[in-house]
């Protein structure tokens, strides 16, 4: 490395700051702030851009090389910086502001306390590989949880990489742990006769359960659901409900219809009675829903009373879901019937979306007529 004066020259500019000409391996003559006003601290700092080989840098080039993962984090997954967000929504795609809040949890609990002071530049493939292989154990947290970490921060580089900071992402081509399948529960027929032949304390948790375990609705949509999306022999099922957002379309993006029987639009016209057709059914006031827990903490007693140990079956209110959604495919009911009653909402499931033809909505109630047959009440 040349260290000599022979091969730069110093200048002061009026406002003080000095800067230095040099030329750089291709014979051009650069010119060059050292970001420094006195002449002593100016060769300090020249001498130290020969040591480490940036003389010919800019100052910009410099500065991105000094930026630290923490302050290159700073705008992400905050709803009016984030770029990863705004270029989705500016593309006329939608994001959810509770996936934004979470995942800002996520990079600040998992992310930023490994890679926070390391200079963006700096950080190696190794690097990203010992962090998912320590997060589990570290964290206490599942490999499925690690792994959605992983993506959080491929989506972060993939930006920094766009926007020239680094070359490459050194998480790109890292693995993902292997995920060992969840045991999701669900309710076997015995069950749920069991648990709705009871009386329950408070109806409007019994109804929604019901609602749930024979449309296999989500609590947010149920929690969501206006006067007016149900009908004599249908629910129109169109949004769902957050806490953070209210009222905002469904899991899946898309509308979908759910059949309904006799005994169960009476439920829920009841529940319905008096009021508008844009106020919400599960509701004490018709315009905030019941809370989470309103609606499954009485689901959890009427499990108790007909003997069945929730937590050793992993039993929630969302395994009304997995209930009927093997009841439907075990009907032998088509593929795309199946996934348009349910409504789920990966790509692979949503490309084949079709419209549900009466033949089609008359096999489902069928079905849940066939449930509900068995329940005494």
């Amino acid at each position: 490395m040349y260290k000599s004066p022979e091969y730069y020259t110093l200048t002061k500019a009026a406002n003080g700051m000095i800067y230095y000409y040099a030329y750089d391996q291709h014979g051009n003559r650069i010119r060059r702030s050292t970001g420094c006003r006195t002449k002593q601290k100016a060769l300090m700092e020249i001498n130290r851009r020969i040591a480490e080989g940036v003389l010919y840098e800019s100052q910009h080039s410099l500065s991105i090389s000094k930026i630290t993962f923490r302050e290159f984090s700073e705008p992400f997954w905050v709803w009016e910086t984030c770029p990863i967000i705004q270029d989705k929504l500016k593309r006329g795609g939608h994001y959810s502001l509770d996936l934004c809040i979470s995942n800002r949890q996520s990079m600040e609990k998992h992310i930023i306390p490994y890679f926070g002071e390391k200079p963006l530049p700096s950080i190696t493939r190794r690097d990203v590989d010992r962090w998912i292989l320590r997060l589990p154990e570290e964290h206490h947290i599942a490999a499925s949880t690690a792994n959605k970490m992983l993506s959080l921060l491929k989506q972060m580089l993939r930006v920094a990489v766009f926007d020239g900071i680094i070359p490459e992402s050194p998480a790109e081509t890292i693995r993902p742990l292997v995920e060992k399948p969840r045991r999701r529960g669900a309710f076997t027929m015995d069950e749920v006769v069991r648990i709705f032949s009871r009386k329950w304390d408070f109806e409007p948790a019994y109804a929604a359960a019901f609602i749930a375990a024979f449309t296999g609705m989500r609590l947010g949509e149920i929690r969501a659901l206006w006067v007016s999306q149900v009908h004599e022999g249908y629910i129109l099922v169109d949004s769902g409900w957050s806490d953070k957002e209210g009222r905002k379309c469904t899991k899946s993006g898309k509308d979908r219809i759910i059949p309904l029987t006799k005994r169960m639009h009476s439920i829920l016209a009841s529940l319905a009675e008096g009021r508008a057709a844009n106020e919400l059914i599960f509701s004490a006031d018709g315009l905030i829903p019941y809370d989470d827990k309103v609606l499954t903490d009485p689901l959890k007693e009427a499990m108790v009373k007909a003997g069945i140990d929730y937590e050793a079956r992993e039993l929630s209110f969302h395994s009304f879901r997995h209930f009927f959604n093997t009841q439907v495919v075990a009907s032998g009911l088509s593929g795309e019937i199946v996934r348009n009653i349910i409504g789920h909402e990966s790509e692979e499931m949503t490309d084949h979306y079709l419209h549900l033809n009466a033949d089609d909505l008359a096999a489902v109630k069928d079905i849940q007529l066939k449930l509900t047959g068995m329940i005494r009440r």
